[in-house]
Formats: C-alpha cells, structure tokens, sequence
C-alpha cells in the first residue's frame, strides 16, 4: 500500500512540504522487511537499494525500522526525505560508512528530516571515519532540519557533516536540532566535526546543542 501510495504520488508535478518533484522520478523508499541494512535490496519497496550515482529518484524513508548504514559507502538521490509524514523515522551512519548526495545547483534541499507538518524525523552520523555529504557546486541550503515537522541531526565521535547551508527548523511550526556530541537529553559522548558554507534558522524553533566530551573544541563558520 506504501509503495503504490508513493509511485502514484510522484507520477505529476507535486508540491509538498516546499518541494518540488518531477512527475517522470519514482520513489525510492525504504520499507525495512528484512533488516536495518541500508544495502540490502529487500529492505527497499522496488526491491534494491539506491544505485550509486547521482540520481533524480526521490529516497523516502518514513517508516519506524531504522535505515543503518554500517562500514560501507552509498549514495543518496538528489532528493532524501527522513521523516515525509510519519514519526519515528530515523538514518544512522556508523563504523566509517558513508553517504553522499551531489547537485550542480538547488532548488529544493538535498536532505529533508521531518517533512510534513507532524512528521519526525532524525539522522545520526557516528564514529570516526563516518560520513555524511550534501553539497551543491552552486551552493545553497543543502539539509533541511525540520522543514514543517521535527528533525534531528545528531554529529558524535569523530564523524564527519560536510555540507553547503544547514538550515534549522525552516518554516513557521517546525522544530529542528542540530546537535554536536549527543542530544540535550542524552548523556554526554565525543563532538562531530562538520563543515559547512553556513548554518541558519528558519521561522520554526531551532536550536544547536552541544553536548560532547572534547576539549578545546572549535565551532566556527
């Protein structure tokens, strides 16, 4: 039912949540049947995980099974929503794996968490060697973190955010947290490292935690 929801709502020009998705791109969108391995293809509703390669096909994860990626490198599509219209929809990158996702230039951003009005979502980048990338030759706002609901994008222990433009917490309603070490209501654990061209807030509530163990940490842009 998800599946055939998704397909058909992407076969004309739709927008929603601020995002414009061309009628001819067909979701990918993770279903968690079988695991919580991003690179297994029966976790996906068409069967395989997103191809490497820059590719315009929407990646849609709103479902509560978390989508992990562990020590192996992927690549997201031009357009990757965590949290479309659900809640408890999350991504974590762990033990060195790597996810990317490149454009010329923007018109919507590369990553959403927490779309719709209601929705959470979270992303997770943990540990050293570990990446996540979202970044625009012509720069602009590259991650959305809460666009109508709630995101959380949580940087620990040595990983790596490199990205044009965060934005926290987008549109009037939404909430957003971009966090360095843990959550505020989390014990306290390594910092993230992240680069990024700028870091902004939106008409919502957001808000920058840190919350790490690390000494003479420097956070500037």
């Amino acid at each position: 039912m998800r599946k055939t929801f998704y397909k058909n709502l992407l076969s004309s020009f739709l927008l929603t949540g601020g995002m414009l998705l061309l009628g001819t791109a067909h979701a990918q969108v993770w279903e968690g049947d079988v695991s919580s391995n991003w690179f297994e293809g029966g976790n996906w509703a068409g069967g395989s995980a997103p191809p490497i390669g820059v590719g315009a096909e929407p990646t849609i994860i709103d479902v509560s099974i978390p989508a992990i990626v562990d020590n192996q490198s992927g690549q997201m599509s031009q357009s990757t929503i965590v949290g479309a219209t659900s809640t408890g929809a999350s991504l974590t990158i762990r033990n060195g794996g790597t996810l990317t996702a490149s454009n010329f230039f923007l018109t919507n951003p590369l990553v959403v968490i927490g779309r719709d009005a209601g929705s959470v979502g979270s992303i997770r980048i943990e540990g050293a060697g570990s990446l996540l990338s979202a970044t625009a030759t012509l720069g602009g706002n590259a991650i959305a973190v809460g666009s109508f609901g709630r995101g959380e994008l949580t940087i620990a222990d040595g990983a790596q955010l490199t990205s044009n433009t965060i934005e926290i917490a987008k549109n009037a309603g939404s909430s957003g947290s971009l966090n360095v070490g843990a959550t505020s209501d989390e014990v306290a654990t390594g910092a993230g490292n992240i680069q990024a061209t700028g870091i902004t807030f939106g008409a919502g509530t957001g808000k920058l935690v840190f919350n790490h163990t690390d000494s003479n940490y420097l956070f500037g842009t």
